[in-house]
């Protein structure tokens, strides 16, 4: 009905292709500080829910965090993950979550990590 009525009808168009995610693997090119985190859930039984296994490890050094939390929401994550980064002997340079979205949230904590 509109485009009958209005003389001139233009689509939106986008100015400029904006990517909010990028997939894509580190490239920490042999140095330290490109941290990989996965989260792993154990499991419910007897209708108990099990524990969440956060584990962060360097792409080339292989330094490895491991610890665990009870459920999986910001509020239980970030102190734990801030432990965690803190316990890396270097500074942290990219940390990749290979597409967790628990771990897509604007923090303080994370401002300082180019997050991949």
């Amino acid at each position: 009905m509109y485009k009958r009525i209005a003389k001139k009808y233009i689509p939106t168009r986008p100015t400029v292709s904006v990517s909010i995610g990028e997939r894509r693997k580190p490239d920490p090119q042999g140095k330290p500080g490109y941290i990989r985190v996965d989260t792993v859930h154990q499991g419910d039984k007897d209708e108990k829910k099990g524990l969440y296994h956060i584990n962060t490890v360097d792409e080339v050094i292989q330094f490895e965090v491991i610890s665990a939390t009870s459920k999986i929401s910001e509020t239980y994550l970030l102190p734990l993950l801030e432990l965690m980064l803190d316990t890396y002997p270097y500074r942290i340079q990219e940390f990749h979550p290979d597409n967790g979205s628990e771990y897509i949230v604007k923090t303080p904590i994370l401002d300082s990590v180019s997050l991949s």
